[in-house]
């Protein structure tokens, strides 16, 4: 037989018919799949980078408050939650932001300890806090 005639017979088309729709469907699964994980990637991230910049603002806001002479009892615990919230950002996070946060979580221990070192210095003074 001759391959024109064996390319020509309704088998040899079902078999071209359904090699194509085998290959159109994993073409759109792959898509889907792909799709799928940048929407799981992105919820991530939402799910900590959101909660992360609200961290960062209680702690500048913990810091004011330290300032203004509030018991470092009192702000440890919102200290903690904000400090477990940052944490977070590790599990997505690239190097780039990872140092970044290495960097913010540093300056405000830095300025914690400052804060506590001149109120300290300041009772010792006789002043109020």
């Amino acid at each position: 037989m001759e391959i024109n005639a064996v390319l020509n017979t309704p088998s040899a088309s079902a078999a071209v018919g359904g090699g194509i729709a085998l290959l159109a469907s994993l073409t759109t699964q792959l898509f889907a799949s792909r799709q799928q994980a940048r929407e799981r990637e992105m919820a991530l991230r939402r799910e900590v980078y959101l909660p992360a910049a609200e961290a960062i603002s209680r702690l500048q806001s913990l810091l004011f408050r330290l300032a203004a002479g509030e018991r470092e009892e009192v702000l440890k615990e919102e200290g903690q939650a904000a400090t477990l919230a940052l944490a977070r950002v590790y599990v997505v996070a690239g190097d780039r932001t990872i140092q970044a946060l290495v960097s913010l979580s540093t300056s405000f221990q830095r300025s914690s300890f400052e804060l506590l070192r001149a109120r300290d210095e300041r009772i010792e003074l006789g002043e109020k806090p």
